[in-house]
């Protein structure tokens, strides 16, 4: 079975019931974690153009990046991945039910 064969039959159709984030990105699928070092989200930019005005304590953060990232997780909890890719360079890509798109860089 190759990588993305092993993928699609771990994530698709399947969600994430916990999420942690720390010094790495904590994904709790049915009975296996999804950890990774990094997430990305064409959504942060546009959420941290609007923190300074909607929630300025998160300028505070000590990690202030992982602020957009937890709300893109959140957006995206117990949503079904409806689309598993492999990018060229090793990056995993998922996209969710509502849209949402998750790039786990390599």
């Amino acid at each position: 079975m190759s990588a993305i064969e092993v993928l699609q039959e771990k994530l698709l159709g399947n969600f994430y019931s916990v999420f942690r984030v720390g010094d790495a990105f904590d994904l709790y699928f049915d009975g296996f974690w999804l950890i990774a070092h990094d997430v990305v989200s064409t959504d942060e930019s546009e959420i941290n153009k609007q923190l300074p005005t909607l929630y300025p304590r998160a300028s505070d953060a000590v990690d202030k990046e992982d602020v957009a990232k937890s709300i893109v997780l959140s957006s995206t909890l117990r949503k079904c991945i409806t689309s598993v890719v492999l990018l060229p360079d090793s990056s995993l890509e998922l996209t969710f039910e509502n849209g949402v798109k998750l790039l786990f860089p390599t």
